[in-house]
């Protein structure tokens, strides 16, 4: 479950993230094909059975989020969760 602090990301730059949809995933844990680029998740951020199926995480910033299949990402996790 995500824990709040998405909300707080700043506005995002031209082609990256949406910040719609990363609303759409703080409230309803679940973001199928959104556009996820570029978006600092940082540390803390639960995603635990968040469905985030064929959403576009390229250059995401995922290290220390705890995943979807509930391993924690490695700080130098950048579009994928290592």
């Amino acid at each position: 479950m995500c824990d709040g602090s998405l909300l707080s990301l700043p506005a995002p730059k031209a082609g990256a993230f949406s910040q719609a949809q990363l609303n759409q995933l703080e409230l309803t844990n679940s973001c199928p094909g959104c556009d996820l680029s570029g978006v600092n998740l940082g540390f803390g951020v639960h995603l635990t059975a968040t469905n985030l199926q064929g959403a576009n995480l390229t250059g995401a910033i995922l290290g220390g989020v705890l995943w979807t299949d509930g391993r924690t990402c490695q700080s130098s996790s950048i579009g994928v969760c290592k």
